[in-house]
Order: structure tokens, then C-alpha cells, then sequence
């Protein structure tokens, strides 16, 4: 094997390591064959068409339900609550952008605010949404997680964190954000919907076999 080819090989070879190992271990060879024959002879590094396949597909293999023949409604929540997790980065990043835009709109409606003023707005209002966004954004992976392999807990801890959002996007409208930040609004209201959605699909009478057979799966995987 040539220099650029060995190369082209262990380069493809680092993109395959995100997919899971049990996934790796069954198809990387034929994977990794299908690739090399397709890729350009004489290149040294992965096309962008052919990395773009791998990660979206790597993303697919790893967000879907873990149990097989999963209803639909799970493999579509497991999908949406990775998605919220990047709706709760983006908001995280809405807060940190539009700082300077929230300052100058409570200028505008208190012309008389001061530098202590605003800290305050920082450390009691701003500091604590992104924070909570970051957290949440954390969160929201382990529950994709936990309701894909079918954990019980992790439905009811589904719910409590859908009364958490339901909670800060009530106090966020008292506090007048709909004004000074619509922005932030903006995205707390598209993470409350998506949570919304999801806990319909995971209360949904199609997915409550999903969590029944998970008890049995552990225990009948062995011999699969």
C-alpha cells in the first residue's frame, strides 16, 4: 500500500471511531472497504462529501433507541432531545450575544440604570439562564440516553425538567423579557416546545412497550 493510501486509510479510520464500538466492531471492515474503492486515487484525505456521510451518519447510529424494533415515537424523542440539547446550546450562546443589546433596550426604558444595576441583571437574571441552559443542554443528552435504552426514570425525570422549562418561560415573561430580550424568549419558547413534544411521544400509549421490554432485554441479550 502506497504512502497516500495508508494515510487516506487511517484518516477514515479516525472518522469511523464515532461510531459506537459494538457498531465498529460488526461493520467498520465492510464500511471501511466501500469507502477506500469509492475514494479518489492518489488522495491523502478524506472527501468533504465522504466525511459529511460518516458524521451524519455516526450521528444517526448513535441517537437512535438502543432496544431493537423500537416504536417509532422513542427513535423520534431520542432524535428531539438531542436536538433540545442543541437548542439549549443555542440559547446559552443567544444569552452570551445579545448582552449588549439587552444593556442598551434597559437603557432606553431606564435611562437612569447604573453600573450596579446591570450587575445585578447579570448575576440574577442573565448568569443564571446560561448557566441553566448549559446544564439543561447536559441534561438532555443523559435523557436521551436513559430513554433509549427504555429506563423508567427516565421518563418521570423527563417530566420534571418539562415543569423546570415550563417554570423559568413563566418567570421569564413576568420579568419582561419578552421586551428587553426577545431573543432569549425566542429560544426558551423553541426549547419548550420541543420538550413538549417529546414528553407526548414518550407518554404516548406506542411507546409504553418500549419501557416494559427493557427489563427483559438485559437479561435476553446474552444469548442474541
Amino acid at each position: 500500500m502506497s504512502g497516500p493510501a495508508r494515510k487516506l486509510e487511517q484518516r477514515y479510520r479516525r472518522l469511523l471511531t464515532l461510531y459506537p464500538g459494538a457498531f465498529r466492531a460488526e461493520y467498520e471492515g465492510e464500511m471501511l472497504a466501500v469507502i477506500l474503492d469509492a475514494a479518489d486515487g492518489g488522495s491523502s484525505r478524506p472527501g468533504l462529501r465522504a466525511t459529511l456521510d460518516l458524521v451524519r451518519g455516526a450521528l444517526v447510529v448513535r441517537t437512535r433507541a438502543s432496544l431493537p424494533r423500537s416504536p417509532r415515537s422513542i427513535a423520534v424523542a431520542v432524535r428531539l432531545m438531542y436536538l433540545g440539547a442543541g437548542l439549549e446550546l443555542l440559547a446559552l450562546g443567544a444569552v452570551v450575544l445579545s448582552a449588549a443589546s439587552v444593556r442598551l433596550t434597559l437603557l432606553r426604558h431606564q435611562p437612569g440604570l447604573t453600573a450596579r444595576d446591570w450587575h445585578g441583571v447579570v448575576q440574577g437574571q442573565l448568569l443564571p439562564t446560561a448557566v441553566g441552559a448549559g446544564v439543561a443542554a447536559v441534561v438532555l443528552v443523559l435523557l436521551a440516553w436513559a430513554n433509549g435504552r427504555g429506563h423508567r426514570s427516565g421518563r418521570v425525570a423527563l417530566a420534571c425538567l418539562f415543569a423546570l422549562d415550563s417554570a423559568g418561560l413563566v418567570a421569564g415573561l413576568a420579568r419582561g423579557s419578552a421586551t428587553y430580550a426577545p431573543l432569549d424568549l425566542l429560544a426558551g419558547a423553541a426549547v419548550w416546545l420541543c420538550a413538549l413534544i417529546v414528553l407526548l411521544l414518550v407518554f404516548s400509549g406506542s411507546s409504553a412497550t418500549h419501557y416494559r421490554r427493557a427489563r427483559q432485554w438485559p437479561a435476553a441479550s446474552p444469548s442474541s
